[in-house]
């Protein structure tokens, strides 16, 4: 390791040099960019909270030979905790997070971790990248500057195990960043000099980032993700993960739990500091399932929202469950933008997702875990999209019209609330409602 170190510094030195003597404007385009944006997320890193998201793989595999084609296989679900620079792993709605491996949790097939930040400590906060600047591009709707990268075999903490045995490979990939904000948009790693004994030709991680209010603080969080591996034998797996229900984590010395007919009442539980007034903590217990809630939005939501945006609303009326109010009218729900694309086809349309994690009255915060299950009237609304295009062709008999319907339907998020609304702009008024039912964790 000594020889190593003092080699980088032997290479490094003529270039420091260098650098002493070049005006920044002298510098090659996108030295000085990709500068900020390292300097960027090893802020973001280093003031990042604890925080937890519930992990969702939907994992599909194809089997080798030329009829083979990708299936599903199962879903998993995983509560991760972020800490530091480390990820635990616990079951959904857990917080008992000991395992550092996701592979505990299944049987077999394709599984990642690392997905927080092991690639990124790696390439900008260890700075153990060789990037290659390739311009300027328009990326889901904004600008964003596009670097190559590699990171050598020695500098690479990328390990891949599989059946036939485990090992590190070097990294390859593309990175997206925002040129204004230096905020990272995407990230795409890809395995290389991949050893023969993984019996593997490619493994390929694509993550897209967005800000997310995490307590106080916005930071930068993966929302969604594909982690795909390609045998030697013709064998693929394919992993499509989303990021929801992200949360601040507090290590409380107690938790009170509410009791069955008012599961949300004021909060018991000790704090540290005696002198401040204790923050609403996070319970324990969520729920009960099936517990139909009304929400009403506080202020209203246009397209100039940006994903990762808080959005506030209140219950409204009182939700009961077996006779009894178990949420008063007027609780505050509190929640994000998870998604937000715009598309031109089909007459112009966005596919919008809204997530609300928890509710707080009573100075308690619970963890709140819903599907929606219906809406109030809205211009331009709609739970699926379906759109009729006709083709003419030519035959023995002469010209025959055939009309083609496509239905498009949002895809579904755990938790996550997904419906379009029409046209080039929309705005959701303040008040619209939106009932959602309690899920189960599982």
């Amino acid at each position: 390791m000594k020889s190593r170190g003092l080699l980088i510094c032997a290479l490094l030195a003529p270039f420091a040099t260098q650098k002493l003597r070049t005006a920044p404007q002298d510098l090659p385009p996108g030295v000085l960019l990709v500068s900020k944006v390292k300097a960027h997320v090893k802020e973001q890193m280093a003031h990042m909270p604890q925080y937890t998201c519930l992990e969702t793989f939907e994992r599909s595999r194809k089997r080798p030979g030329p009829k083979g084609e990708l299936k599903s296989q199962d879903t998993v679900r995983l509560e991760v905790l972020f800490t530091g620079h480390k990820e635990f792993f616990d079951s959904p709605g857990g917080r008992d997070f000991k395992e550092q491996d996701p592979r505990v949790f299944v049987g077999s097939g394709l599984i990642g971790n690392g997905m927080f930040a092991g690639d990124l400590q790696t390439l900008f906060v260890s700075d153990q990248g060789l990037f290659t600047y390739r311009g300027e591009q328009t990326l889901a709707g904004r600008p964003a500057a596009k670097w190559d990268f590699r990171v050598p075999l020695l500098s690479s903490l990328y390990s891949i195990t599989t059946p036939s045995g485990s090992a590190v490979v070097s990294m390859k990939g593309t990175f997206w960043a925002d040129p204004a904000t230096f905020d990272l948009i995407r990230l795409e790693v890809r395995a290389d000099e991949i050893p023969p004994l993984l019996e593997i030709t490619d493994a390929i991680t694509t993550m897209e980032y967005a800000r997310t209010r995490i307590g106080q603080a916005d930071v930068l969080l993966p929302q969604t993700g594909e982690l795909r591996l390609l045998g030697t034998s013709g064998e693929e797996s394919l992993d499509r993960i989303e990021f929801t229900h992200c949360r601040s984590f507090q290590t409380e010395t107690s938790i009170s739990f509410a009791e069955p007919d008012a599961l949300l009442g004021p909060a018991k539980a000790a704090t540290a500091e005696p002198n401040r007034a204790a923050p609403p903590v996070a319970r324990a217990l969520p729920f009960p399932a099936g517990l139909t809630v009304t929400v009403a939005l506080d202020a209203p939501v246009t397209d100039r929202a940006a994903v990762g945006e808080l959005i506030e609303g209140h219950v409204a009326g009182n939700a009961i469950f077996h006779g009894k109010t178990v949420i008063p009218n007027g609780a505050a729900v509190h929640g994000r933008i998870r998604r937000m694309e715009h598309y031109g086809d089909m007459g112009g349309y966005f596919t919008l997702g809204f997530e609300f994690t928890e509710i707080e009255a009573g100075g308690a915060s619970t963890r709140f875990f819903a599907n929606l299950d219906s809406a109030g009237p809205l211009p331009g609304f709609e739970w699926m999209i379906s759109t009729e295009t006709t083709q003419t062709l030519q035959t023995m008999r002469g010209q025959v019209s055939q009309s083609t319907t496509e239905n498009v339907r949002p895809p579904a998020l755990p938790g996550v609330g997904m419906f379009f609304m029409r046209g080039a702009h929309f705005e959701i008024p303040k008040g619209w409602k939106m009932v959602w039912k309690t899920q189960a964790l599982n």
